[in-house]
């Protein structure tokens, strides 16, 4: 074990915590940040939490969906007001998919574990 730190009773926390098997840094988050991420673009949320395969999962498959259902094509044709093209380009199974599987658990358990 590395010994590159010396205890002066100056700091309230470590930093960090330096060993053989890496480094572990102390981070304060805000459970409402980290929630809102989890929210708004499923894996940031873990990926703030230092959860990386996880959140790395959750950025895939967010990626994955939004490609299958034509999320973004809806979003140009709905900022071009053409809503009949967005109900006609976005496959709905997809959507739904999204919103029963990712955002109901794990944002959740998001948001439990960053308090």
């Amino acid at each position: 074990m590395m010994q590159n730190y010396t205890n002066d009773n100056t700091a309230r926390r470590y930093i960090a915590h330096v060993s053989t098997l890496g480094t572990t840094q102390i981070h304060l988050r805000n459970p409402l940040i980290i929630a809102w991420w989890s929210i708004t673009y499923p894996g940031v949320g873990h990926l703030l939490l230092s959860k990386y395969l996880r959140g790395f999962v959750l950025f895939i498959w967010e990626v994955i969906v939004n490609l299958n259902a034509n999320i973004n094509v809806g979003i140009i044709y709905m900022f071009q007001g053409d809503f009949d093209a967005v109900i006609e380009v976005v496959d709905t199974r997809w959507v739904w998919h999204t919103c029963r599987c990712i955002y109901s658990g794990f944002g959740i358990a998001t948001g439990q574990q960053s308090i």
